[in-house]
Order: structure tokens, then C-alpha cells, then sequence
């Protein structure tokens, strides 16, 4: 067929029985693209796939799926534009062997774009080696939607007991046509695939068609291991869930896939580790998995626990009689041991699982010392012990490391001497055991005499989880009857910053509280409205869209998990409508694990529950003076591609400046906090690809790997330059209405 005048034919890229993909020179952006079209004669249920495919594509923007660029009909026939991808498909990457690091990043990627599909109601239905796609620059993209469905949904395309999909490749439940297909069919699929890239063979082999599919419904499916010995046994598990036969018992996610494949990715040297700790508590026991159970809770454990710790926080301020006071401090206090055990639990845990990251800045040694000792004196007293300590004056003032975990291996070490020292003193010393240019190796010596046995329980969790972070810092830990002594290679680093003063904010404010639980919703209004804010409450994201419509809010803090619609979805939708009222993500899951979906779905901030009073104020306080306050800049329309750069033009200068000055500084903290203000800034201007990339500074920065931040920043600086060129360019191509529904 002859070509829209708009497309100037180049070359062909492929024919199949039904249809040809070509390359052709779209003249109005001066691209090139893939043209994909229809044989005449096509019969309608191929037409009304492809249409499909169209309106698949058309609400989907993401850089691990193929994009859309124009579809329409044609002298009778249906054609789609899409973008061109060079760089082949899956099959050309396992011809040339790739390492296991490649093959584990790829499918991580790949996992984004599936998760990305799965959060908008739709299943591929058909993933397999030759529907993933290469960019040039070898970014996987998920091609060709033509069976995709949404979840629910009813179609005239799949036919009762018509299977869809491919043999090698297809789920069980698509077997037997009998039940919906939801995500976990895609998840088997992807097993297959990965499976596939792995060994270089499906894991099911059969002579027919009909002994292949008998297979995926009865075999059990072969261990990697036997096949490749050399793969950690934390992926072999990972495969093991991929291809139950039961959709139940799979992952949940593919975003819980992507955590455990990076998991494997950073644990080839010990492959002892566990790579997947998230999975829901039932697969968790299923595969005798107590720590996957404990992190799979933390989030509602946290949630009657922020209640608990609030609201004995409000009624210590009621007028209490002198006994009452007691009882609530009381409670307050063993609320406090409670979270603190937990607290240790749930790091023990995400140590044992590689999950636990390092945030170094520049940390100030001897103030932190100082102050843990002057907190730990009252202890000593009760003890009948004399604490001191000191820092040697060989020892820099100023190391990067994390001063969290650093405090806990000091707080932890000292209070362990203490409590099993039975009288005289007990006395740090900071000393200086090695230098380089780079670095300083410190021996911490904690001398106690007189010492009985350990203490029970949760004096091992300590003692483990103490021992577990100096490793992680790169140091080794032994003790003796007399004393404790750990060694650490910590880089030195410029001046501290000095420390930052409580904020509050300067005015009263409209507040809408998202939240499902009354407890919450009862603890943080408590908490704000002693202050003057007003707090409005929406029970679910839905709701809350609702409520934005109608009027305006200065903050809006946001639960994660909720019914109707969870709190990422509701965010997307109000950023997808323009709305750029600051959103804070008040969850009990942990920040590390969700801080990429926080930010691509547009979030400004993060605060874990329990929240306390300060840091709460606080962060909203940073929130409406940071750029991205919706008092500061106007709603931009994502559609207006001209209200989108002008926004752009206004913001981006300064921003970047400050996310030098953090680089300059070498300040994880402050890199985090800048480079993850930016990702929700741009996410507002549906600068998605742009956003991703700043994203991937916060990921690299949380983690301390401040050279490979710097080198993802030149990934930023190369996205907003396509963003920008993309404004230079002609006007953009409109997406037909009728297929963005």
C-alpha cells in the first residue's frame, strides 16, 4: 500500500503473514519511524487487534514501553507510527552471551515497563523474547500490545476456551481459558522468558504444541541451578515463584520482581543472600520464610503503631492528674522499646537480605561522639558505671559515612558494654589506625572490665546487627572479656554542614490528610491542628481527586495503601490534571523501597510513620519553601506543550544549581533531597523520560555511590536536551481523542 503523504518510505524492516512493519521518514518531525500496517484483504478481528494495540499505546508513556507517535486509516487500512527501534530484540542479545550483570539490569527494566502497564489496568497477554525491543542505546522496550487487555475487561477477540498467546511462553490460567488473566500471567511469562535468556532453552522442551501446554499445567519446572551452577541460589528461588502454577503464589508485582532480580544483581559474591523479601506473607510461609513475612508486615505493624505512639503523645498535653502523667509516660516508654525492637528486626532483615543502604555525607566524628556519650550518661549513673571517651586528635574532623548507622554501632557497642559491666568504667577511644589519600582506617575500642555473659535476645539482635554494619562499612568486629574493638575505612570528606534548625511553618495552612485508617486520620489532625492548619480527610485516593477538583489545598499528605484507589494512583491522576499542590508520601513502608515509585508518580516528599510531631512540621515546613510549592509556580495543562516549557524555562536553572552545589558538597543527603524535587518537578511537566533519570540520582545517592550519581547526572542533562529539542521542534503530533479512552 502507499504510504500517508506525511511518510516518505526508507526501507522494510520486516513482513509476517498479515503485515509489514517499514521504515519511513516522518517529514513533519523530520524522524525516522517504524510504520506498521495491515495486508489488504485483512480479515476484521486482525484490524480490530491492531486498533487495539492503538488505543493500548495511546495511554501509555513510559521508557521501557514502545511509544505511539500517530495511528490512523488509510486508503481503507490501519496504520500505526511508532518510534524505531534499532537495536533488536531479546533473541540478539542472548546470541551474544551476555553476562549475567546485563541480563539481571535488562530484565529489571523490563519489569518497569511491565509494572508500569500492570498500574494502569492492563495485561500483555503475550510477552515473549521477540515482543522486547532494543533502543540504539540498549534500553528494552515491551512491543507489540496487540492482545493486551484490560484487566476485567470482556473482549469479542478472546473467544470462550480460544487460547491466547504464544505456546512457549503462555501461563497456565491462558491454557485453560477458564479464569480472568490478570498480571501474574505476564509474571509467568516473564519467567519463561528470563528463563530463556538464562539458559538458553525454555524450561519446557516438548515434540507438539499439546504436549507443551500439558507441561506448563502439570510439569514442575527445572531448577536454574542444575542447568547453570554458577547462578545464586536466590534467583533459582526467584524462578521457582515465577512459575507456579498457581497465579496466588507468584510474586505480586513486577515491581517486587525488578527488586529482586537488582537484589541478585548486588549479591553474585554472596549468594547466600535471599533476594526477595516483599512477597505477601502466605508465599513468604509457603517457602519457610520468616524474614520475608516480618518485611512483608512492617507496613502494618507501623500503622497501629504510629497510633499508639501518637496518641500518648497528645494525651501526655491533656491536663492530667500526677498519677495519670506517670501511667502515660509509662506507656511512652515502652512504646519506644517496642519500636526500637521492631526497628532492629526489620534492619536485621533487610541486612540479611542485601536491602539495607548506606547514606554517607560528611559527618562531624567528634560532635557525634560527644553527643551520644553526654545521652548515654544517665545510664552509666543508673548502672553505677563512670563513661567517658575520647577521639583521637590524629583522626580527621570530618569523615563521610553514615551518621545514622555510625550513631547505632557507637549507641549499640557502648550500651552493650554497659549493661554487662558489672562495676568500675567503661571507656571509648576513637583512634587512627590507617590513612591514604582517600580514606582513614579508625579503630573504635570500648574497654570494660569486669563483664558477665551477654544479655538475651534482643541483646543478640544487637550484637548481630551491629556486627552486620560494620561489615557493610567495610570493617571487621571482635570482642574479649575486657573489651570490644570493630576497625572502619571510612573517606574523608570536607567540612560537615552545620546542623539544620527545626522548621515550622510560617503560616496556618489547608491541609487534606489521605489516609483509610480512623486512627491516623485521628493522630496526624491531632498533632496539626493545635498549630492552627486545617485538615480536611479523604479515605481514599478517589475521594481525594474528588476533593482537589473542588477546591485547593496548600499540602496534601498521602498514604501509599488504600481501597479504591491507592495513594501512587491518585497522585498520577492529579499531576496528570495539572494539579501541583505539594504532595508528602505518610506511609509505613520503608523509604529505600519506594522511593523510585513515589517519585515518578510525582510525590515531593516522604515521611515514615510512626511520625513524630517535629518531623512532620518540619517537612511540611521544607515542602511549601522548596520550588516545587504550588504557591510558587503555576499549574501547567501537559497537554499545553507551550505552558510546559515555559514552566521549564522558569525552573530548570536553579534547580540544576542546586543539584551542583549538592555534587560539589559530595552530600548524599542533600543530592536525595534536590535530585528528588526535580523528578517530581518534571514528572508535573510529563517530562517522564527526564524524570526517570533523576530518579536514578536519588536510587544511586540513598546508596552513597555518589561518582555513579554524577555519572547518571549526565543521563539527565542528555533527557532535558531531548526535551528541549522536542519543543524546537514542529508541533507535536495530537493522539486522535478517540484513542486515548
Amino acid at each position: 500500500m502507499r504510504l500517508p503523504s506525511f511518510l516518505a518510505f526508507v526501507s522494510s524492516l520486516g513482513k509476517g503473514g498479515m503485515g509489514e512493519v517499514v521504515r519511513a521518514m516522518d517529514q513533519r518531525s523530520g524522524q525516522e519511524v517504524a510504520v506498521k500496517f495491515l495486508f489488504a484483504g485483512s480479515d476484521q478481528e486482525t484490524i480490530e487487534r491492531q486498533r487495539q494495540e492503538a488505543r493500548a499505546l495511546a495511554a501509555l508513556s513510559h521508557p521501557n514501553v514502545v511509544s505511539l507517535i500517530d495511528s490512523l486509516d488509510h486508503e481503507g487500512q490501519h496504520v500505526l507510527v511508532m518510534e524505531l527501534l534499532e537495536g533488536g530484540n531479546l533473541y540478539d542479545l542472548m546470541a551474544r552471551n551476555p553476562e549475567l550483570p546485563e541480563i539481571l539490569r535488562t530484565f529489571a527494566q523490563i519489569c518497569d515497563g511491565l509494572e508500569y502497564i500492570h498500574d494502569r489496568g492492563l495485561v500483555h497477554r503475550d510477552l515473549k523474547p521477540g515482543n522486547i525491543l532494543f533502543h540504539s542505546d540498549g534500553t528494552p522496550k515491551i512491543a507489540d500490545l496487540g492482545l493486551v487487555r484490560q484487566v476485567g475487561a470482556r473482549s469479542g477477540l478472546t473467544q470462550t476456551g480460544v487460547m491466547m498467546g504464544t505456546a512457549a511462553y503462555v501461563s497456565p490460567e491462558q491454557i485453560l481459558s477458564t479464569r480472568e488473566t490478570g498480571p501474574a500471567g505476564d509474571l509467568y511469562s516473564l519467567g519463561v522468558t528470563l528463563f530463556e535468556t538464562l539458559t538458553g532453552k525454555w524450561p519446557f522442551v516438548r515434540d507438539t504444541d499439546f504436549a507443551l501446554l500439558q507441561a506448563h499445567l502439570r510439569d514442575p519446572a527445572p531448577s536454574l541451578r542444575e542447568l547453570r551452577p554458577d547462578l545464586p541460589p536466590s534467583l533459582d528461588a526467584l524462578m521457582r515463584r515465577l512459575l507456579e502454577k498457581e497465579p496466588d503464589l507468584r510474586p505480586r508485582s513486577a515491581g517486587q520482581v525488578r527488586q529482586a532480580l537488582l537484589a541478585a544483581l548486588g549479591s553474585e559474591s554472596t549468594p547466600e543472600l535471599v533476594a526477595e523479601p516483599e512477597f505477601e506473607p502466605r508465599q513468604a510461609l509457603a517457602a519457610r520464610d520468616p524474614g520475608a513475612v516480618l518485611l512483608a508486615l512492617s507496613h502494618d505493624i507501623r500503622d497501629p503503631m504510629n497510633g499508639i505512639t501518637g496518641n500518648a503523645r497528645l494525651l501526655k498535653d491533656a491536663n492530667l492528674r500526677p498519677s495519670e502523667r506517670q501511667y502515660v509516660e509509662a506507656l511512652e516508654a515502652s512504646t519506644r522499646e517496642v519500636r526500637s525492637l521492631l526497628q532492629g528486626l526489620i534492619d536485621y532483615t533487610r541486612l540479611e537480605f542485601g536491602r539495607l543502604r548506606l547514606e554517607p555525607v560528611p559527618t562531624d566524628v567528634r560532635g557525634l561522639v560527644q553527643g551520644l556519650l553526654s545521652e548515654l550518661q544517665p545510664l552509666a549513673r543508673q548502672r553505677g558505671l563512670e563513661l567517658s571517651g575520647q577521639v583521637d586528635t590524629a583522626v580527621p574532623d570530618t569523615l563521610s559515612c553514615d551518621p545514622l548507622r555510625l550513631r547505632q554501632i557507637l549507641s549499640q557497642t557502648l550500651s552493650r558494654a554497659l549493661e554487662t559491666t558489672r562495676q568500675g568504667q567503661v571507656k571509648l577511644e576513637v583512634l587512627k589506625d590507617s590513612a591514604t589519600a582517600q580514606s582513614v582506617g579508625l579503630r573504635v575500642v570500648v574497654s570494660a572490665a569486669h563483664r558477665t555473659e551477654t544479655t538475651g535476645g534482643r541483646g543478640l539482635l544487637e550484637l548481630a546487627l551491629t556486627q552486620g554494619l560494620i561489615e557493610k562499612m567495610g570493617g571487621q568486629f571482635w570482642e574479649d572479656e575486657s573489651s570490644i574493638t570493630f576497625t572502619l575505612n571510612l573517606p574523608v570528606s570536607g567540612p560537615a554542614p552545620a546542623p539544620a534548625k527545626p522548621q515550622v511553618p510560617a503560616h496556618p495552612m489547608q491541609i487534606l490528610l489521605v489516609d483509610d485508617s480512623l486512627i491516623n486520620q485521628t493522630l496526624v489532625s491531632g498533632l496539626l491542628q493545635p498549630h492552627g492548619h486545617e485538615v480536611a480527610v479523604a479515605g481514599d485516593g478517589q475521594v481525594a481527586v474528588d476533593m482537589c477538583s473542588l477546591r485547593d489545598f496548600d499540602v496534601i499528605l498521602m498514604d501509599l495503601e488504600m481501597p479504591t484507589m491507592n495513594g501512587l494512583e491518585a497522585t498520577r491522576v492529579l499531576r496528570s490534571q495539572g494539579n501541583r499542590t505539594p504532595i508528602v508520601a505518610l506511609t509505613g513502608h520503608e523509604r529505600e523501597d519506594w522511593t523510585r515509585r513515589c517519585l515518578e508518580a510525582g510525590m515531593d516528599k516522604f515521611l515514615s510513620k510512626p511520625v513524630e510531631e517535629a518531623e512532620l512540621l518540619s517537612t511540611l515546613a521544607a515542602t511549601l519553601a522548596g520550588p516545587s510549592s504550588s504557591t510558587m509556580e503555576p499549574p501547567v495543562n501537559p497537554e499545553r506543550r507551550e505552558d510546559a516549557r515555559q514552566a521549564f524555562e522558569q525552573g530548570w536553572a536553579h534547580r540544576l544549581a542546586g543539584l551542583d552545589q549538592a555534587f560539589r558538597a559530595r552530600d548524599a543527603g542533600a543530592l536525595v533531597e534536590v535530585a528528588w524535587e526535580i523528578g517530581a518537578w518534571l514528572t508535573g511537566l510529563s517530562a517522564t523520560p527526564a524524570a526517570r533519570a533523576a530518579a536514578q540520582i536519588v536510587i544511586l545517592a540513598e546508596e552513597g555511590r555518589l561518582d555513579a550519581a554524577l555519572h547518571a547526572r549526565a543521563g539527565l542533562l542528555e533527557e532535558v536536551g531531548r526535551l528541549k529539542r522536542s519543543w524546537e521542534q514542529t508541533s507535536a503530533v495530537v493522539v486522535p481523542a478517540e484513542l486515548r479512552s
